[in-house]
C-alpha cells in the first residue's frame, strides 16, 4: 500500500513537471514576442514624442491669444483664454496663458508660460514631491529632458518644454490625454492644422 502511494506521488509530480515545462515552451516565447513587440512600440512612441519636442513651434511670449491656443484641438474647442495661469497644487504662479477646452462634459486646461530653467526645474520638483507624498490611490510619474507626465488622485499633469516654454496640460480624468498633448503642440500657432490623434 506505502509503495502504490509513493508511486502516486511520484507519478503526480513527475506529471505536474512535464506538464510545466510543456507550458514553459509554449508561453514563454509568446510572452517574449509580445515584451519584445511593446518594447519596440514603446520606443517608437518615443522617437515620435521627442522628434515633436524638436519641431515644436514655440510662440512667443507677446503671441496672440489664436496663436497660443488654437481653437480646435483633437475634438475639443477653446471655451476660455485667459491670464490666471495659476497652477495651486504645485504653487507655481508664474505670469503665463491660460485655456479651457471642452468636448461634450471633458473639460482640459492648458497653462503655457515663459520662465527660466530654474523656474521649470522648481515646477517639476514640486510635481515629484507631491508623487512622492501621496500615500494611496492610483499614481504615476515619467520625467524626461524635454517633458515629464503626473498623474495624481484622479488628475493628470502633462509638462513639455523648450527653452523657456513651457506648456502644462491638466485633464480631471483618468483616460489618458497625451494624443490631446501633442495635436496641441503641432496646431499651436497655426489656426488651420489639422493634425488626427495619435493613439
Amino acid at each position: 500500500m506505502g509503495k502504490k502511494i509513493l508511486f502516486g506521488c511520484l507519478a503526480t509530480v513527475a506529471l505536474v513537471m512535464v506538464v510545466g515545462v510543456v507550458v514553459a515552451v509554449i508561453t514563454v516565447p509568446r510572452l517574449y514576442k509580445l515584451a519584445r513587440e511593446e518594447i519596440s512600440s514603446q520606443m517608437e512612441k518615443e522617437t515620435a514624442r521627442r522628434k515633436l519636442s524638436q519641431t515644436w513651434k514655440v510662440p512667443a511670449k507677446d503671441a496672440a491669444t489664436d496663436e497660443v491656443f488654437p481653437q480646435e484641438v483633437a475634438g475639443y474647442s477653446r471655451i476660455a483664454a485667459d491670464q490666471e495661469a495659476e497652477l495651486t497644487v504645485f504653487e507655481f504662479d508664474p505670469p503665463g496663458h491660460h485655456a479651457t477646452y471642452e468636448s461634450g462634459d471633458r473639460e482640459i486646461d492648458v497653462f503655457l508660460y515663459h520662465v527660466p530653467n530654474l523656474e521649470r526645474q522648481a515646477l517639476l520638483r514640486r510635481m515629484k514631491d507631491a508623487y512622492d507624498v501621496q500615500g494611496g490611490g492610483m499614481k504615476a510619474r515619467t520625467e524626461l529632458d524635454y517633458r515629464a507626465y503626473i498623474y495624481l488622485n484622479g488628475t493628470q499633469y502633462h509638462v513639455w518644454w523648450s527653452g523657456d516654454c513651457v506648456v502644462v496640460v491638466r485633464a480631471e480624468m483618468s483616460e489618458d490625454q497625451e494624443g490631446f498633448v501633442t495635436d496641441f503642440l503641432r496646431a499651436q500657432g497655426d489656426e488651420d492644422v489639422d493634425t488626427p490623434t495619435e493613439p
